[in-house]
């Protein structure tokens, strides 16, 4: 009998972290070191025809966490590319605010981002504009803890 592959994440839940208007405490968390639990954050995605040009934290063009060093978010987790998921959720727009899941870091071991790794495990929803608004922190990873 063979074994079934699990062909679906579970969902995950997460408390506030950070909030975006908090840059250092955003970049703090995303250099910390991976205690294994995923964190949910806005990123403003700028495509192109060649795929994703530019990832920024936050909810909107104009509402960007200004961090230290770029993001560098890795599709390599997921079976679609992002820029490919990016264009479903936002046909003809070069500008795409979503919710992102994933872990700091590069899953590579080895691989050295040019900026801040984030490693990109689920595209959640796109982030409406009048979602926006009430868009104020980056999720952490719930524990039974918590």
């Amino acid at each position: 009998m063979g074994q079934t592959m699990k062909t679906s994440i579970e969902p995950r839940n997460y408390t506030d972290g950070p909030t975006l208007d908090d840059a250092e405490a955003v970049e703090a968390l995303l250099r910390a070191d991976d205690d294994g639990r995923w964190l949910r954050i806005p990123v403003v995605i700028e495509s192109s025809a060649l795929g994703v040009e530019k990832a920024s934290i936050g909810v909107g063009a104009d509402a960007k966490v200004v961090l230290s060093e770029p993001l560098s978010v890795s599709d390599s987790a997921l079976g679609i590319a992002l820029s490919e998921r990016v264009r479903m959720l936002c046909p003809d727009q070069p500008v795409c605010v979503v919710w992102l899941e994933g872990s700091r870091g590069d899953l590579v071991p080895g691989l050295e981002s040019d900026g801040i790794g984030f490693s990109v495990r689920v595209v959640g929803e796109r982030v409406a504009a009048d979602a926006a608004l009430s868009t104020t922190h980056v999720g952490i990873e719930s524990t039974p803890d918590d």
